[in-house]
């Protein structure tokens, strides 16, 4: 007999069969049958090896829990291996860490007015501090004061993107910046007018892909300054963008959409995955098979398939406050 699993006779000798439903054989090894039930093992939930980090599992589903709690306005966020960081946008704002599965927050830099957008690479974090026209970085691990990367009062930088080997950035005034990734050399690659208000950015070190709130605009350029193109326009109020290695994604609130389109992007037609959303989808990302969303006025956080099959809309959390 095999715990939790079906037995058969194959030339004679006994052999573990199909494991029984909501078992899995995770070890790989028969002695000791089907030994993870995934509906509830926060180590292997709902697949062999998904770790809910410290979270329950419920049906197979990794719930969220709290890594951070009594943080002033938590904004946008970036997650390595090991920590989640976060910038709280208010005048007195702070960029902060915490560990993946949770405990004392620690804290990076403090006074930054309005700090928006965030990003890391493999040794730094970047922030864009609205209230103040600068840039900014500091080492992941802190202990240092912050670097200024850029300033240009009155600029209102909105969002950042890094790479190991480049910084870019983006204002609402209507600017596309770069630098190097120590801090060094930042120069404008684009000067795109006030009313498009590029809004969130981001780079893969060869490409930079933006988002134009006023215009309605999601772009392409390189890191120099060629002509960059549109991927898309007339999208409404654009409000976060995400790459992969295939397609560029967007978010728009009015109307509220998620749509994708081909990175190069020249020919392929723009794909909406999730359409007439009930409110704003404010925040982006993706992984190897699934696009998520923050919808802020909603409080949901959900995730539809890439692919665009099956389309169905997945909520994954509900309850939050304006999630972004």
């Amino acid at each position: 007999a095999f715990d939790n699993a079906a037995e058969s006779c194959v030339g004679g000798v006994c052999t573990m069969g199909a494991c029984d439903a909501t078992w899995s054989n995770c070890d790989g090894n028969p002695a000791n049958g089907c030994e993870k039930q995934l509906t509830v093992d926060g180590k292997n939930c709902g697949a062999c090896g998904h770790d809910c980090l410290g979270g329950t599992c419920v049906a197979g589903k990794c719930q969220p829990f709290t890594i951070a709690l009594g943080e002033p306005k938590p904004w946008s966020i970036a997650v390595d291996s090991t920590h989640v960081y976060w910038s709280n946008y208010t005048s007195t704002g702070a960029i902060r860490r915490a560990t993946i599965t949770g405990g004392a927050a620690q804290s990076l830099a403090s006074s930054q007015n309005l700090p928006n957008g965030i990003a890391i690479n493999s040794t730094n974090v970047y922030w864009a501090a609205e209230g103040e026209g600068r840039v900014r970085m500091v080492p992941k691990s802190g202990g240092s004061s912050p670097t200024q990367v850029w300033y240009l009062a009155g600029a209102n930088p909105m969002a950042v993107s890094a790479t190991d080997a480049v910084v870019v950035w983006d204002t609402w005034a209507g600017g596309i910046y770069r630098a190097n990734a120590d801090g060094s050399s930042p120069a404008v690659v684009y000067t795109i007018g006030s009313n498009s208000n590029p809004n969130r950015i981001v780079t893969d070190g060869t490409y930079i892909w933006w988002v134009n709130w006023g215009g309605g605009q999601v772009r392409r350029g390189t890191l120099t300054s060629a002509m960059p193109i549109n991927l898309a326009t007339s999208q409404g109020e654009l409000l976060s963008v995400a790459v992969d290695d295939t397609y560029a994604y967007w978010t728009s609130g009015n109307p509220s959409n998620l749509i994708r389109r081909g990175l190069k992007g020249e020919t392929s037609t723009p794909v909406t995955l999730a359409s007439e959303q009930t409110s704003t989808p404010i925040g982006l990302a993706v992984d190897g098979t699934h696009v998520y969303f923050a919808s802020a006025d909603a409080g949901t956080v959900s995730r539809v398939a890439k692919s665009g099959s099956p389309a169905t809309v997945e909520l994954l959390a509900t309850g939050q406050g304006y999630p972004s």
